[in-house]
């Protein structure tokens, strides 16, 4: 008995422990890139979850080591690299810039080639944040998580998790520019766009770089959703960012007087202030795991019956120059450029979803014994397969 409960006790000081880190590294991030011109930028972590590395806090490597690197230099990404690991590089590049001409494609995002992105990939294990032209950049070194909390060692040696990391950046850059240029800051429920947008575009980029990954995907989706016998009903016009209070806003403020080579001695306090914020996070995120299925398939959804595979442009483009940005002005762009009642498409059941999703991208609706499954040549001769929004590498 007592084994069982330490077993639950690390696991759950590993999730808070990512989660606090998270906050303390996106919040300087914010607060320091927002000062004056020439006051230095602080880099996102890399993540590292291991037993060895609980407790160690990230360790600063100043631009010109990593300027010392090979790297291959593209229109959106700069790959750095080291020794050994070319390969990886070079399959990262070659995704990461497609990937972004894609983006591109489907948004119309201006932004994309005004911000450069540089991707790093350390050959060593542990925590690491610098100051290179940055927030712009991701730092990865052996040591990860996988996206649904399962923790794991050496990152360069397992494709999917190294596939899987290339894909959670593109959500990332997605979800960056749409709040720092098309959302208001003091909306906060306007999860169903920036995630469903990231997610969807994320999608999109599977079916053309990593199909097989949907068959993954689609046990999710009958375990999450298949298997719910109250056919649970999601309303994603309540999913909304969480909000940091002003008291605890002012808190932080008063942390960061730090250069960007002193923070791994700053990082202790700062954890201890944001604890209570990330005490919140997980209780929210008790179903959120869910709605990043839900709201991608809500815009596949709207594009589907719209029969308009250029929405998403269209909206972005609409929602760029519109001065009303609350929830309630983006679902009247939203009802005016498709017809639809979209307050009504944005309640999902389970049974929805599940029956469902398997219209789109090579979603398969997964029969609970698993046999007879159509190979992924199979499903691209589907000729009802939708939603495949751009004319690249068909």
């Amino acid at each position: 008995m007592s084994s069982k409960l330490n077993f639950k006790l690390r696991d759950f000081k590993k999730f808070l422990y990512i989660y606090i880190i998270s906050f303390s590294l996106i919040f300087i991030q914010c607060k320091i890139t927002k000062k004056k011109v020439g006051t230095p930028k602080i880099g996102i972590l890399s993540y590292s979850f291991t037993e060895e590395s609980l407790g160690i806090y990230p360790k600063f490597i100043p631009k010109e080591e990593i300027l010392k690197l090979n790297f291959l230099e593209g229109k959106y990404y700069t790959v750095y690299y080291s020794k050994g690991l070319e390969e990886r590089a070079k399959y990262a590049y070659e995704i990461l810039n497609k990937g972004d001409s894609i983006i591109k494609e489907i948004t119309g995002f201006d932004e994309l080639e005004k911000t450069k992105y540089n991707f790093i990939l350390l050959d060593t294990f542990g925590n690491f944040y610098t100051d290179l032209d940055l927030p712009n950049s991701f730092i990865l070194t052996r040591d990860f998580v996988s996206d649904y909390g399962e923790f794991k060692r050496n990152l360069f040696s397992d494709s999917v998790g190294f596939k899987g990391k290339i894909f959670f950046i593109f959500h990332k850059k997605v979800e960056g520019i749409l709040y720092d240029h098309y959302l208001e800051e003091k909306e906060l429920k306007t999860r169903f766009i920036v995630e469903g947008v990231s997610e969807l575009i994320k999608w999109e980029l599977m079916a053309l770089f990593w199909p097989e990954r949907f068959y993954y995907l689609s046990e999710k989706i009958a375990d999450l959703f298949g298997k719910d016998t109250t056919n649970k009903i999601y309303d994603l016009s309540d999913w909304k960012t969480m909000k940091i209070s002003k008291k605890e806003t002012k808190t932080l403020k008063l942390k960061i007087k730090a250069k960007p080579e002193e923070l791994t001695n700053l990082l202790p306090t700062l954890i201890d202030t944001l604890l209570p914020i990330v005490m919140r996070k997980v209780k929210q995120e008790r179903e959120e795991p869910k709605l990043y299925f839900v709201a991608p398939y809500f815009w596949a959804k709207i594009i589907d019956k719209s029969k308009n595979p250029n929405l998403v442009k269209d909206f972005l483009k609409e929602l760029r120059k519109s001065k009303d940005r609350s929830q309630k002005g983006i679902i009247k762009i939203l009802e005016r450029l498709t017809k639809l009642n979209i307050k009504e498409e944005l309640k999902i059941s389970s049974q929805e979803i599940y029956n469902n999703i398997c219209k789109y991208w090579y979603f398969i609706k997964l029969p609970l014994d698993k046999k007879d499954l159509p190979t992924i040549e199979e499903l691209k001769k589907e000729k009802d397969r939708k939603i495949f929004l751009t004319n690249i590498a068909q």
